[in-house]
């Protein structure tokens, strides 16, 4: 226990180190909520370390001694910590706070309830003070399991395989890991036991006696269900769709459930994006999405996965609540009889026509597939029952595999109501059939990251188009790589304070472990230091996929008025692509490849008058970003990105007074800094230097500034480059506003920080790219310490 409260003191929760509070207490709300109760719970809890104490305190309330009044004694003459577990409603803190805190208290009192709304209550609003704990990563949740049922590191493949399922649907919800532990301990990690609880997972929980003390929970969530808005019950359910482990992207789900008529346009004034991001945010802040690991690499968006647990009780919940029918396993031919209005085929599922042809689809409004696609999944046959999908309205697609051309064009004549329609990341797709034109309903285009190259001119007949994503402007391929994550306090102890922390290549790095003496580790000299791993890197082989760059688009594109969102789209030799492109005047993000010297002025006077803009992204194919462009982007941006050849910044990012994001492919100059300096709203600096240098947050001279008030720092590296938070005046660190550091590196490349024990606000340190497995093995032995905060 006493390292949860070193945690929540070192996170600014409690004011006061651990071992300066003299009484501490942790006690469960009763439910129902019972003032009295709770205080008894807490007078006995007070005494825990002293048994003779406790026994008194609990004979004294049996002779009617009162509860509270003892309570408050504590709280007032003690430096308490008091922790109060499953707070479910503001009514009860009102009382609770009436009776224990009328007068001024010594310690400290904290909240843990499952609802943001009753967590900004208790702290009349003060948004520093409520946060918003994750669940559990899988490491800590298989250590909690382990320790209450000893044995789980070492199972057959099987039973490993079913315990890791079972960490899943527990969400990182350390009660459910701990009930979990004891229910297999019991069983001693018997094969069957394990099966059973990943079949009937939320049944068992619901109604097995050993899981009593779970009551709580699942009384909150079905009386929050009962409670649940009906604009947010559905986006609820429909969250089934997706299964355990899937990355899902926000947009992906705004869009589906804007084609869904989940999210809408409201008659305040507000858009249906808006509305969506209400209601996205509302279930982050519930927890039943949460965000996963944050990638160090700016072009790659961030994902999000459904929490374990919260899908699991969606799915156990009646089928007129929930909506989502499943192909997956094997299903019997028997089993299904109709799909409801949404059906997801998982790449479990063994793909049986027979079956698939057998079911209902008449009422089918979405249709989602994972894994591998099947021609018969859209057929043309009258003998078929699964021909009769004329009310799909969403069609999601992504990253399928064996989707073909010849797919495309039943998609055009069979589904005429489409608004949803997403092939993202399917390779094979090259070509977009003409019969597209006939969907006259479709809202959201994305063919990102396929073969596609060209739209064909029937895109101009689709005058509801309001999203459209194609093409790409990621420079590099990606592979993927170790990810490590330090505490910022493991990051600034480096070399007496000064936070120097040189990431070094793989091949240099082995070549310095066989000059050195192995038994005496190099990084031992260092203990504390940020970071020495070694970077193994590849170049991508020949036959990676390398579409980069914008997609084509045809003549008429100025009659999409609807357009919100448009790109990438490329306007190199495509003159007449910028007159039209001024005529969308709804854009709010846009995507342009192919700028050069011949038209820039065209292209800054074509989105210049694009008062909604907020994000723009530049391919830029020359180096002309110069003085002599007179008409800036509009001053609405939040987001810019510019790669390509970018060699200065533009002289107009100085009048950019809203930029929140700025995404650069070049190394910035100590002149660059100071005018970054000067963007007061700018939270992101993401980096890709291609040239070696040195990025100085710092002051070389009185006339410089200190420091960017930037949050997150994201740097792609593949030069060599130094990045100095120390202050050369004076003479000592300085402190920036930085909590996240993302580092990417590449191959031939070398990055040394230093500086880092500056940053005081600093929480993250993240490094990427695919590590040598004897390196890594080598960093955790010398950083026991560091190793336990990745976790």
């Amino acid at each position: 226990m006493t390292n949860v409260y070193s945690y929540w003191h070192r996170n600014k929760l409690i004011a006061q180190p651990v071992d300066q509070f003299t009484k501490y207490s942790w006690v469960d709300v009763p439910h129902p909520f019972n003032l009295t109760d709770l205080a008894c719970r807490l007078l006995v809890d007070f005494h825990s370390d002293n048994v003779r104490a406790k026994e008194t305190a609990a004979l004294g309330i049996v002779e009617g001694q009162s509860p509270i009044q003892g309570c408050c004694k504590f709280l007032r003459e003690d430096t308490c910590l008091v922790v109060i577990d499953g707070l479910q409603s503001t009514q009860d803190w009102d009382l609770i706070k009436a009776a224990f805190l009328s007068m001024p208290i010594k310690g400290c009192i904290l909240v843990i309830t499952n609802e943001a709304r009753v967590a900004k209550h208790c702290v009349d609003g003060v948004k520093d003070q409520v946060v918003n704990i994750k669940g559990l990563a899988a490491e800590a949740a298989l250590r909690i399991l382990t320790k209450m049922a000893p044995g789980g590191e070492h199972l057959t493949p099987k039973n490993a395989e079913l315990r890791d399922l079972t960490m899943l649907k527990c969400g990182g919800l350390p009660k459910v890991i701990a009930d979990i532990g004891q229910y297999l301990h019991e069983s001693r990690w018997d094969t069957w036991m394990l099966e059973d609880i990943n079949a009937n997972f939320m049944a068992i929980l619901e109604k097995d006696p050993r899981f009593h003390s779970l009551k709580g929970l699942f009384c909150w969530m079905q009386s929050y269900f009962d409670a649940c808005p009906d604009s947010l019950k559905p986006c609820i359910f429909y969250l089934s769709v997706f299964p355990f482990d899937q990355d899902i992207r926000r947009r992906r789900l705004l869009r589906r459930w804007i084609a869904e008529g989940y999210s809408r346009d409201k008659s305040t004034g507000s858009i249906a994006e808006d509305d969506g991001e209400m209601l996205f945010s509302e279930l982050v802040n519930l927890s039943i999405i949460q965000q996963q690991s944050l990638s160090s690499s700016c072009n790659k968006v961030v994902m999000w996965q459904v929490n374990g647990f919260f899908r699991e009780y969606i799915m156990s919940r009646p089928m007129e609540d929930n909506l989502v029918f499943a192909l997956e396993g094997r299903c019997s031919l028997n089993s299904q009889q109709h799909a409801g209005q949404h059906l997801t085929i998982r790449s479990s599922w063994d793909r049986d026509e027979t079956v698939f042809k057998s079911i209902d689809l008449s009422r089918l409004r979405s249709l989602t597939v994972f894994g591998e696609w099947r021609s018969f999944f859209i057929s043309s046959s009258s003998s078929s029952r699964s021909n009769n999908m004329r009310l799909l309205r969403v069609l999601d697609l992504e990253d399928t595999t064996n989707l073909t051309d010849d797919d495309m064009a039943k998609i055009g004549k069979l589904l005429p109501r489409l608004k949803f329609l997403s092939l993202r990341g399917c390779r094979k797709i090259s070509h977009v059939p003409s019969s597209f034109g006939g969907l006259k309903q479709l809202q959201t285009l994305d063919v990102r990251h396929t073969s596609i190259v060209t739209l064909p001119l029937a895109i101009i007949k689709l005058h509801k188009l309001q999203y459209v994503r194609a093409g790409s402007t990621d420079a590099w391929d990606r592979f993927n790589g170790t990810v490590k994550i330090i505490s910022a306090a493991e990051a600034a102890q480096a070399d007496g304070g000064n936070g120097i922390a040189p990431i070094m290549p793989a091949a240099a790095a082995e070549e310095e472990e066989e000059v050195k003496d192995p038994s005496v580790p190099t990084w031992s000299r260092r203990a504390g230091a940020l970071v020495r791993s070694r970077f193994r890197r590849q170049r991508p082989p020949s036959s990676a996929p390398r579409n980069v760059g914008g997609v084509e688009f045809p003549a008429g594109i100025w009659k999409l008025t609807a357009l919100h969102t448009l790109g990438v789209i490329n306007v190199d030799g495509s003159a007449f692509l910028l007159k039209e492109l001024k005529k969308l005047t709804q854009l709010r993000k846009l995507g342009v490849s192919g700028i050069n010297r011949g038209n820039i002025h065209q292209f800054s006077s074509a989105i210049s008058g694009h008062t909604h803009l907020e994000s723009l992204s530049v391919l830029l194919n020359e180096d002309c970003l110069d003085d002599t462009i007179s008409e800036p982007p509009p001053s609405t941006l939040k987001s810019l990105k510019l790669n390509g050849h970018v060699h200065r910044l533009p002289p107009w990012i100085k009048q950019l007074d809203k930029l929140q994001k700025l995404d650069l492919g070049m190394t910035l100059s100590r002149e660059d800094i100071n005018v970054l300096a000067k963007l007061t709203w700018l939270e992101v600096l993401c980096l890709k230097p291609i040239q070696d240098g040195e990025l100085r947050f710092c002051r070389r001279s009185e006339h410089e500034l200190s420091y960017i008030e930037i949050t997150v720092l994201e740097i792609d590296c593949c030069s060599s480059l130094q990045v100095n938070f120390r202050d050369d005046i004076c003479r000592e660190n300085i402190t920036i506003f930085l909590k996240v550091i993302k580092v990417h590196c590449f191959a031939g490349s070398s990055l040394s920080i230093s500086g880092l024990a500056g940053v005081e606000n600093l929480l993250e340190v993240w490094l990427t790219g695919p590590m040598g497995t004897t390196s890594s093995k080598t960093y955790c032995a010398n950083f026991p310490s560091i190793e336990e905060s990745l976790y």
